[in-house]
């Protein structure tokens, strides 16, 4: 159906028939179609819902990529941002922006403000305490993700710091045995190193012992550890 502005009310009913549908791209050329001069803030409003039930349900409830929904989600605020003076006081412009926000990647904070003003607005609809709950869940998830990340790399790097340093101090006291066992044990008995580098330093001793016993032989000079 072509809008006009003799058949608005079929024209909506119709929206609303493809939207029921799960048909939002149909939906979507639709509403795009009407002449900007003739957009208010009914249409406004039913585009920037269009483009949010289309990237987070999907035409035909089937989803669509996040990053495909992401740009719909932008759309849809800039659009609500265009009759913000409009809206700012309605319950259904506070839901289509903490919906928008909710559901634009990592975005969760945001959304909760718009929330918390739609549920002032219409206390009766539970679901705007339920976006709160939800968003909220969803930033203790990913900050916990971000601490088990950064936890990875801080103990990765550590691993890293601890072989170099081993090297390290193989190589400076490569010609005094005996202050190489007494740092590995000093280091042992304070546990600052992983079971895997204590056994790569071991290993490093164990070679440098060898190297060093044959040294000595060689002079007719032995430590005595």
């Amino acid at each position: 159906m072509k809008w006009n502005s003799e058949n608005r009310k079929e024209f909506f009913a119709y929206i609303e028939k493809l939207i029921d549908e799960d048909k939002y791209t149909e939906c979507i050329t639709a509403l795009e179609n009407i002449p900007m001069e003739e957009r208010d803030y009914k249409v406004w409003y039913q585009l920037a819902r269009t483009y949010q039930n289309f990237a987070i349900v999907g035409n035909d409830d089937k989803g669509t990529p996040s990053f495909i929904g992401d740009k719909y989600l932008l759309k849809s605020i800039d659009i609500l941002n265009s009759v913000r003076e409009e809206g700012k006081d309605k319950a259904e412009w506070n839901m289509r922006m903490a919906y928008a926000y909710q559901y634009l990647t990592h975005e969760e904070e945001r959304a909760i403000p718009y929330a918390l003003r739609w549920a002032e607005l219409n206390p009766e609809d539970e679901d705007a305490l339920e976006v709160v709950k939800e968003c909220k869940e969803e930033i203790e998830k990913r900050a916990f993700r971000v601490n088990v990340a950064t936890e990875k790399v801080i103990n990765q790097e550590t691993a890293e710091i601890d072989q170099d340093w081993c090297i390290y101090l193989c190589n400076a006291y490569a010609c005094d045995l005996p202050a190489v066992i007494r740092t590995n044990l000093a280091l042992r008995d304070l546990n600052l190193l992983q079971t895997t580098q204590k056994d790569y330093i071991y290993k490093y001793y164990i070679r440098m012992l060898m190297t060093t016993v044959f040294l000595q032989e060689k002079k007719g000079n032995m430590y005595i550890l």
